[in-house]
C-alpha cells in the first residue's frame, strides 16, 4: 500500500456538499473516483481521521482537476498548510 500526502493550499466550502480541497501535483493515483480513508494533520498537530470523496471538478482557467470533498467538515477544520494523508491508495 502506498500512502500519498498532499498539502492543503486551497479549501473552499461548497454549500450543501462540504469542503473541497484541490489536489496539486499528480493525483492520478487516486483514480477511480471513490471514497478514501484519510488523516488530516493541521499545522498545530491536530489529527482528524475521516473519509473524503475523490471527485472531478472544473477550474478557472478552464480544465479539470481532482478534489477531495469532505462532507462533514468545514474549511476551518482543514486549514491551509494542513497535510492530508490518503491511507488507502
Amino acid at each position: 500500500m502506498t500512502m500519498r500526502k498532499y498539502i492543503v493550499e486551497h479549501a473552499r466550502e461548497i454549500t450543501g456538499r462540504g469542503t473541497a480541497v484541490g489536489l496539486e501535483g499528480d493525483p492520478s493515483i487516486l483514480l477511480p473516483l471513490s471514497q478514501r480513508n484519510v488523516v488530516v494533520i493541521t499545522p498545530e498537530g491536530k489529527q482528524i481521521q475521516t473519509t473524503a470523496s475523490v471527485e472531478s471538478a472544473r477550474k478557472m482557467p478552464p480544465g479539470e482537476v481532482l478534489i477531495l470533498l469532505f462532507g462533514n467538515h468545514s474549511p476551518e477544520d482543514i486549514p491551509l498548510g494542513s497535510t492530508i494523508k490518503i491511507l488507502d491508495t
